[in-house]
């Protein structure tokens, strides 16, 4: 049964909702697509299987028989899309085309393949390194939320274990789409690997706009192209705005209400304590919830020296937000962003990413943020400012 757990979490790895792709091919097959199937029922079941757009909006489906399915249509141009049922958690990313493609999952094996891009792109699937890379990762992950939350330096040495393996696991992925993106491919290979690739080190903003240049220039106009470059642009006032509050600026109020539908400033909180932390995370963020024992030690030790904490959820769904608070009855003061990541407050504080943190001194200014207020480095700033 390990096992099969074990296959059911790479199923949701495999669900990576980046921005919406689509994008014209003239060497598309115009008798349409072909998706055929077998999926163990002891791994995972349900009875339909469904294509689901960038929006998760149902787009086509097919009954399951015996664990066995097949479902036809035609797509007029290449996109990427999710295949999968939402209600079983299971998902994964296709690149359709007008091609022929097989899923299979079972205890032995996690495959789809099929289509000439998406074998490309996403190749690294079936790649035997990155699912052993995979396992190692999700092994490391199961270590780490078996250790009780009290015992903080063993949580400590397991969360850089754990952070480690998702580095080796990530390096698979940059390598992979690196070759693609500066071997001989196709253009429209190149532009759906650009799109997927993670590697923001080897790939900037700017290094990402200049390649949607290049590719235009060869390809024409493309839908693809306008959406990505526009998501790119999106990135960059986002980091402009990080810098409005980099360490040394002044914070930027905000207000969100609790579950008792309170609202509560930011500068009110900040006005009465010695120290507030703005800890932003989301119900479906790991990282944020690992990091809750942590928090949680600190609270209990420095809450009554003049440490308070604002966590603000950027959980799309409320209801998602208030089952992850029940789980971890955190005591500190909780408030939802009820527009998510495309809320003001995203905007305000340039975040890109969560867990995002910043912690603000009683006159307002920002003394800290992000790594170092993490873990360890946050028990260590505590201590030297609330002796």
């Amino acid at each position: 049964m390990k096992k099969k757990s074990t296959v059911l979490k790479n199923m949701l790895s495999g669900i990576i909702i980046l921005a919406a792709v689509t994008l014209m091919s003239c060497n598309a097959n115009k008798s349409g697509y072909t998706i055929t199937g077998t999926i163990d029922p002891d791994v995972i079941s349900f009875d339909s299987i469904y294509l689901y757009n960038q929006k998760m909006e149902t787009i086509a489906s097919a009954p399951m028989q015996d664990g066995r399915f097949e479902m036809k249509g035609k797509t007029e141009q290449p996109q990427k899309l999710v295949i999968g049922n939402i209600a079983a958690n299971f998902g994964l990313e296709i690149i359709l085309e007008n091609a022929t493609y097989t899923m299979v999952v079972n205890d032995d094996e996690f495959s789809l393949k099929g289509g000439n891009i998406h074998d490309k792109v996403m190749g690294f699937n079936n790649n035997a390194e990155y699912n052993n890379a995979l396992e190692e990762y999700h092994a490391a992950e199961d270590e780490f939320f078996a250790i009780d939350e009290k015992d903080t330096a063993k949580l400590k040495v397991a969360e850089v274990e754990m952070d480690e393996k998702a580095k080796a696991v990530m390096k698979i992925q940059d390598d992979h789409f690196r070759r693609l993106l500066e071997g001989n491919e196709p253009t429209l290979t190149k532009l759906f690997a650009l799109n997927q690739s993670q590697d923001w080190r080897g790939y900037p903003i700017e290094k990402r706009l200049e390649l949607l240049d290049t590719y235009e220039k060869e390809l024409g106009k493309h839908e693809l192209i306008d959406e990505y470059r526009q998501y790119l642009t999106t990135e960059e006032e986002l980091t402009a705005a990080a810098e409005t509050v980099a360490v040394g600026q002044p914070f930027i109020n905000i207000a969100a209400q609790t579950r008792d539908k309170e609202t509560v400033e930011l500068a009110r909180v900040v006005s009465e304590n010695e120290y507030t932390l703005l800890d932003f995370w989301a119900s479906w963020c790991g990282p944020c919830r690992a990091e809750m024992p942590h928090l949680k030690k600190e609270y209990e030790k420095y809450k009554d020296k003049g440490f308070e904490i604002y966590a603000i959820s950027l959980d799309d769904k409320e209801s998602d937000w208030l089952k992850a608070l029940d789980e971890e009855n955190t005591p500190w003061i909780n408030v939802h962003n009820a527009e998510g990541f495309n809320g003001e407050v995203v905007k305000l504080y340039g975040i890109q990413g969560i867990p995002s943190a910043f912690l603000i001194d009683k006159e307002g200014t920002i003394v800290a943020s992000n790594d170092d207020v993490r873990g360890d480095d946050l028990a260590t700033l505590l201590e030297s400012l609330l002796k």
